[in-house]
């Protein structure tokens, strides 16, 4: 396996193994789900599909059979790497739901395991001082006997008089109750984008401009985004590889760019909130120029499309 591989978390009844990976030529790191067949685990890339986003996606843990918790710098969050809660059915994964403070910070929240023996747990924040990781103590006091052991139910609410006094120091204990008022969910255009960025996992094939499935997913992360920001106003810029001519990679490029445009049109976005430009192969992210001989991993990381922000 190509690449680098990290944070394996296997589901107590040994069936499931969720790991972090950089299998793609965006060099950031994704979910990944493998199933045991008996003697060997077996990948299954398209599970995890739906929960992975542009951003980073990593330090998964199993917190029951099919339940899991892991980190994201994705937007929507409250800063940092935020702490997520998903779980496996069948197939798919169900929409990640953001786990509330104290849980979550304004800074890096990961590494969270959970004993659902005892109903507590561990988890790693950079909150206390920048930079400077500690780790933090939980205890849920709601119980149930449901197969997944740490229920959102448990966690999406926590006491307000928790919230102040709850993880003020490292190992403090933090006391979940029963609740009444939910927590309000955190949007996407509650927090800035950045200048720029790449649609990562969003690839052509050689010589084609047509929207891949694996890159429909990609557009539809970005589609929300636009969704639920409704002044942002962004410019796609699709790049080629280095095979062929300067001309007819120009060309190719602006190709793309357009049909990644047209995609989010027909999803319902208004054509003024998009522009698009072709760079053909003139900034490619590794060596492969011309003349150069490089292996199609390397050629499909240049044939990308990067994201500028120009209002919001």
């Amino acid at each position: 396996m190509a690449g680098n591989v990290a944070h394996p978390s296997v589901n107590p009844k040994n069936k499931l193994l969720l790991f972090s990976a950089d299998l793609t030529p965006r060099n950031g790191l994704d979910l990944m789900l493998a199933i045991n067949e008996g003697d060997s685990w077996k990948i299954s890339p398209g599970t995890t599909r739906n929960v992975n986003s542009i951003f980073t996606d990593a330090f998964p843990v199993f917190t029951g059979s099919v339940g899991f918790v892991f980190s994201s710098d994705r937007p929507g969050g409250y800063g940092g790497l935020d702490l997520y809660y998903a779980e496996i059915k069948r197939d798919s994964i169900t929409k990640p739901v953001l786990l509330p403070p104290p849980f979550n910070s304004e800074a890096d929240d990961y590494g969270l395991i959970y004993d659902a023996s005892t109903k507590t747990g561990y988890f790693t924040s950079t909150r206390e001082h920048a930079g400077v990781d500690n780790i933090y103590h939980f205890q849920l006091l709601k119980s149930d006997d449901k197969e997944t052991a740490f229920n959102t139910e448990d966690i999406v609410n926590i006491q307000e008089n928790s919230r102040k006094s709850a993880l003020s120091s490292p190992m403090e204990s933090v006391s979940v109750p029963e609740f009444s008022n939910p927590t309000p969910p955190v949007t996407v255009s509650d927090h800035k984008l950045p200048d720029s960025f790449v649609l990562e996992g969003l690839y052509y094939d050689f010589d084609k401009w047509n929207i891949r499935s694996d890159a429909a997913l990609i557009l539809d992360n970005l589609f929300e985004i636009l969704r639920q920001r409704p002044n942002l106003k962004i410019r796609l810029i699709a790049h080629t590889d280095s095979r062929g001519s300067h001309a007819y990679n120009q060309k190719l490029s602006e190709k793309r760019a357009l049909s990644a445009v047209k995609y989010l049109i027909m999803k319902g976005i208004n054509p003024q909130r998009l522009s698009h430009e072709g760079r053909g192969e003139s900034e490619p992210v590794n060596q492969c120029r011309d003349g150069v001989h490089c292996s199609e991993t390397l050629h499909q990381a240049n044939r990308r499309t990067e994201v500028v922000v120009t209002e919001q």
